[in-house]
């Protein structure tokens, strides 16, 4: 209700009392208003910089980069470049003598090679090789008995496509991320039209996930071995809502498929409650619980983006540039201490950056108090600010957050597991949710195998071909 200004001076002569009431609830939904206002710019606010959300949310505006101006750019100095060499044995010959001479015109059918210069053209051939299995029938000769021959084992059907194709099959769907659909028609175009059905190569796919099933023993097994191992998790489809989850190291990849994302997915993958090494990740809680006996070792990465969230919000936060600051060139030091010694930083310089890093907090802490309101308008139970959250994780998990400036095995961030999960959103991406969770379950075997296959330096394809045969060995 609208109240003109005649009316507001009668209700202060009449009612002095209704005025307050009206002034005080006016004044709650300011309160409300601006609190819901402020929100809605944070929202608006957030971009791949300052928050989680993926670059593919910023859409056509500009963010801010947070790489630092000056890097380098090209080829890094010393860097050898690679050159192919010709080959010693060409498929084919082709050779082009002069036919007369510029000067004189006369033929030269015959002249004399004194000189040849060599060229070669790499190229691929599409053609399918047909493989005929012949069985043969006889008869025994000592006791007259019909006796006939063995196909191999894998051969089946009176027609069939080989481990080659099959291979090439997945290698596209699993690997490459094309869909079943545009995998048979590519293969249908490379076979000159004679390529697998949608069905069949659904089938080659399914095919290779459980002869990849055996192997995810072998690849659990080599993680629970590593120093260092990253993990993390994103949403999929499948019959609903799914999370993959990822447990990375160096030299091994496992995907595993789970309705929760919580410590029920984690006990029931069966990874983390065994491993005792370190385990470098983002602040979900679930990776905290005591049932795991892992040492932990934050995403500064994740750190960095927060900062600048504060950074953005404008309201004096002068510790969170500090912070921001302070991260990054402790990572640069500690790169180049790596690199030039494999103990990394000494111990007086490891002691003089957790001091500084100590002083960074203490700042804050002042700040902090200063930007709280008076005691007055200071409700009992009001709720943290998001910097004032930040900076208690800072200071409640120091030592995770600094184990990279202590342990030279430890990275800066996660983006090893990050880079692992991003094939699934690609995956997602082009060719949406999966129809089944026996295809969620497939995809994350398959993906185990080839990321571990290609770390240990196999040519995915080929180890693919090798799987489906069963001649692959890690």
């Amino acid at each position: 209700m609208r109240l003109e200004r005649r009316q507001i001076r009668e209700l202060i002569h009449q009612s002095p009392e209704t005025v307050v009431e009206i002034v005080m609830e006016l004044s709650k939904q300011v309160d409300v208003l601006s609190k819901r206002v402020e929100e809605l710019e944070k929202q608006m606010g957030m971009n791949s910089k300052n928050s989680h959300k993926p670059p593919t949310s910023d859409g056509m505006r500009k963010t801010k980069s947070q790489r630092q101006k000056g890097g380098k750019r090209g080829r890094p100095i010393g860097h050898r470049g690679e050159t192919r060499m010709q080959s010693e044995i060409p498929d084919e010959v082709k050779e082009y003598k002069p036919e007369f001479c510029p000067h004189c015109a006369h033929e030269l059918h015959s002249v004399e090679q004194i000189k040849v210069d060599k060229r070669q053209v790499i190229d691929i051939v599409f053609r399918q090789e047909i493989t005929e299995h012949r069985r043969i029938t006889g008869i025994c000769p000592h006791c007259g008995d019909r006796v006939r021959g063995s196909f191999p084992q894998d051969v089946v059907a009176p027609v069939q496509y080989g481990d080659g194709i099959a291979s090439l099959a997945v290698y596209l769907n699993a690997y490459q991320h094309l869909p079943i659909e545009r995998t048979a028609e590519l293969l249908g175009v490379l076979l000159g039209g004679n390529g697998p059905s949608i069905g069949t190569v659904a089938h080659m796919v399914n095919r290779a996930g459980e002869k990849a099933i055996p192997q995810l023993h072998i690849i659990r097994e080599r993680i629970l071995e590593a120093d260092v191992i990253h993990v993390d998790e994103t949403s999929l489809s499948a019959e609903g809502r799914r999370w993959l989850h990822v447990v990375d190291s160096k030299d091994y990849t496992y995907y595993g498929v789970h309705e929760k994302r919580g410590y029920d997915a984690i006990h029931d993958i069966g990874l983390l409650e065994r491993y005792h090494g370190i385990m470098v990740h983002d602040f979900w809680s679930s990776y905290f619980k005591d049932q795991l006996p892992g040492t932990h070792a934050m995403c500064n990465a994740h750190l960095l983006r927060e900062l600048e969230a504060i950074i953005d919000s404008k309201k004096g936060q002068a510790w969170a540039a500090k912070m921001q600051q302070f991260l990054r060139e402790s990572w640069k030091e500690v790169k180049v201490a790596r690199e030039t010694s494999s103990g990394g930083l000494s111990d007086d310089r490891k002691s003089a950056l957790t001091q500084e890093y100590g002083a960074i907090l203490k700042s804050a802490e002042a700040e902090l108090e200063k930007l709280k309101p008076p005691p007055s308008k200071r409700r009992r139970n009001a709720a943290k600010t998001d910097a004032e959250n930040l900076w208690c994780r800072f200071v409640d998990y120091a030592e995770a957050i600094l184990r990279f400036i202590h342990d030279p095995r430890v990275p800066f961030d996660n983006n090893s597991a990050e880079r692992s999960l991003r094939m699934m959103k690609l995956k997602m991406k082009i060719s949406g949710t999966f129809r089944s969770d026996k295809g969620a379950h497939v995809f994350a075997a398959l993906r185990s195998f080839m990321s571990s296959a290609k770390k240990q330096g196999f040519d995915v394809c080929l180890a693919i071909r090798l799987l489906l045969s069963g001649q692959f060995a890690f």
